[in-house]
């Protein structure tokens, strides 16, 4: 199995998972958080990034294990069976394309509310986002990557000017008087605060793409976390400081509108614009993580093997991008509220990270050379901790995902079990059955 171009760097890498965790969730979720909690809000994002924290152990040990694109797929299958293997990458596949209707939805309302010329054609503008950016990432992974590069870098230091802007003199005064609403409030909003942090369990697929992905990753999830826990606590303390919680709850665009208030109307359109931005870098990263599992459950001939194909001198995989597209138009289609689309994300995610947990839990047993060979290796004690911790989580995670929207979960849920009793017989068939013991690095193809 041949891998894609290693062409990503640490720069590169840094700005695709900051831009893919930040992005548009940023100018919609803490809003309509907030609307609900007030400063409990607060509360939801701190313990939703400490989850995450957690999460990045299982990424960083499996990827460093085996560097290759897909990398939490592939060590799914070989830790524990090619079925836990393609219910992973499902889980990813189809949580990535819900949140790419999410996003899309956010571009298209922070457009309308800049452009109004646009108001009545928010589908359209959604879907036309997504094509957009299919087409870009079709052309090479260098392609997406630069766009990456460029728009994280834009409507980052937006962000930072707003966060800035926000929190002085009385707004912070103002925003030390907002009260707690009610602690069920905050629990609830735990699940799509996550949201917003999912991207740093997702950055691992990238692993056989990057250059150095033993000194990348780890580093990328750093500086990545630091930078992107500063953005989120400046927002939503300007979010606070500058609006009432039924003003957030009343405004289409809620950051922009906050901006109008701190610098003027110029100001609040750039705003828009800089979530304009947010909102593609994130789109574009899931089309450059994901396809990567396409790319291998294609291989694997779990999906047609068509889909496995790759062109060009970056290897690039057109049609498991071409797939991903599609299957986003479809889902934009589907109307639900910012919380219901975020909710569903995180059951999937939270499935994928609960095998990923499992799987770096038994790689030290299953798989001792490999574990001895990774270029990082957390000790076997902190695995069991952390694989036991992220477990419970998850669990936690999918009871509050049920009990804040439970239509929605059953919807998915229903989605996921159709895909499974079609593919399973696929897998029972014509997968390669796992060989403790046996390099997985080998097995798939990666090469020093």
């Amino acid at each position: 199995m041949t891998n894609t171009q290693r062409v990503i760097g640490l720069p590169a890498a840094i700005f695709t998972l900051v831009g893919f965790v930040v992005g548009a969730s940023i100018y919609t979720v803490p809003a309509e958080l907030a609307s609900s909690s007030g400063a409990g809000v607060l509360l939801s994002f701190a313990i939703a990034a400490v989850l995450a924290v957690v999460g990045c152990v299982p990424t960083i040990q499996l990827a460093c294990a085996f560097p290759v694109a897909g990398a939490g797929y592939v060590a799914v299958r070989e830790l524990l069976s090619p079925a836990a293997g393609v219910v992973a990458a499902l889980a990813v596949l189809t949580a990535s394309i819900v949140a790419v209707a999410l996003l899309a939805h956010g571009f298209a309302a922070y457009a309308v509310a800049l452009w109004p010329m646009f108001d009545g054609h928010a589908l359209t503008l959604a879907v036309s986002l997504v094509a957009v950016l299919t087409v870009m990432n079709l052309a090479g992974t260098r392609t997406a990557v630069a766009a990456q590069v460029v728009m994280s870098l834009a409507f980052i230091l937006v962000l930072l000017v707003f966060g800035i802007l926000g929190v002085q003199g009385d707004g912070l005064r103002q925003h030390a008087a907002v009260s707690v609403n009610t602690l069920g409030a905050i629990v609830l909003g735990i699940v799509p605060a996550y949201f917003s942090f999912l991207g740093f369990t997702l950055i691992g697929e990238l692993a056989g793409d990057m250059r150095t992905p033993e000194r990348t990753l780890p580093l990328t999830l750093g500086i990545g976390f630091a930078l992107i826990l500063i953005i989120y606590l400046l927002v939503t303390f300007a979010l606070l400081a500058g609006s009432s919680q039924q003003q957030l709850a009343q405004a289409v665009a809620p950051v922009m509108t906050v901006a109008s208030g701190i610098a003027g109307e110029r100001f609040a359109q750039l705003v828009a614009l800089s979530a304009l931005l947010a909102a593609a870098t994130s789109v574009n990263g899931v089309l450059m993580m994901v396809s990567r599992d396409v790319l291998l459950l294609s291989r694997d001939d779990v999906l047609p093997r068509k889909l496995g194909a790759t062109s060009g001198e970056q290897d690039t995989p057109r049609p498991a991008i071409a797939l991903i597209g599609l299957l986003s138009f479809a889902c934009i289609a589907v109307d639900s509220s910012i919380q219901a689309y975020a909710i569903t994300t995180v059951i999937g995610f939270v499935v994928f990270q609960t095998l990923s947990a499992v799987a770096a839990y038994w790689l030290p047993r299953r798989a001792p050379q490999t574990y001895q060979q990774a270029s990082y290796r957390f000790s076997e004690k902190t695995l069991r901790w952390n694989g036991g911790a992220l477990v419970g989580v998850s669990l936690v995670m999918l009871v509050l995902g049920v009990l804040s929207a439970p239509m929605e979960v059953a919807s998915y849920v229903a989605v996921m079990a159709i895909l499974l009793v079609l593919l399973t017989p696929r897998v029972g068939r014509n997968a390669s059955p796992v060989r403790i013991d046996e390099s997985p690095r080998r097995k798939a193809g990666f090469t020093q």
